[in-house]
């Protein structure tokens, strides 16, 4: 598998991965736990070092079914709709910026 993807782009990739898998299960935690085990490895046997967070933050912050976002619209006396949908505009333009830079860095560098 390590072959068929570039180094350029395993950065990105992951980064995609965790986004979606964070935003599936609404947890930061699991999506690393998830994730580690298979990226860091592959990252190894590549030559780079990924880093950490790899997207796992944006599902937390974004999903409809995360604590955070019921919590803070408990606390802020709104629907977890209503917060789901103002913070998902922020979230998704904040990963939309670390793609790109994922892309400009790994491609640059």
């Amino acid at each position: 598998m390590v072959g068929h993807i570039s180094e350029k782009t395993l950065p990105a990739i992951i980064f995609l991965i965790g986004i979606a898998i964070s935003f599936a299960t609404g947890s930061s935690g699991a999506t690393v736990s998830i994730l580690i085990p298979i990226a860091l490895p592959m990252a190894a046997q590549m030559g780079l070092s990924l880093p950490l967070i790899i997207g796992a933050v944006f599902g937390d912050q974004s999903s409809p079914i995360s604590d955070s976002i019921i919590v803070a619209s408990s606390a802020a006396g709104c629907s977890p709709e209503s917060h789901f949908r103002t913070q998902l505009p922020i979230t998704l333009s904040v990963a939309t910026m670390a793609f790109i830079s994922y892309l400009l860095v790994t491609t640059v560098i």
